[in-house]
């Protein structure tokens, strides 16, 4: 019988890695990303970060776009 997978709080490409690594890739400037997290998380922090950092490197407000889903409108765009 197989134990059950521990669960991992941060993944890239589904990869368990560190927090300090997490960040640092959702904050770089240079890819576009995808995060999903439960309420509480850290989401709105980590949106704002990545948002001041593209203001720092150059980017112009109009060449930014952010997108939130709450749970239910987000499976409505999966399922799709």
């Amino acid at each position: 019988m197989n134990a059950p997978s521990a669960a991992r709080a941060y993944e890239r490409n589904d990869a368990a890695i560190d927090a300090r690594d997490f960040v640092a890739i959702a904050c770089d400037p240079r890819g576009s990303v995808v995060v999903e997290a439960c309420a509480g998380s850290g989401k709105t922090w980590l949106l704002v970060a990545r948002m001041l950092r593209l203001l720092l490197s150059g980017a112009q407000p109009s060449e930014l776009l952010a997108i939130t889903l709450r749970a239910r409108p987000r499976k409505r765009c999966v399922s799709a």
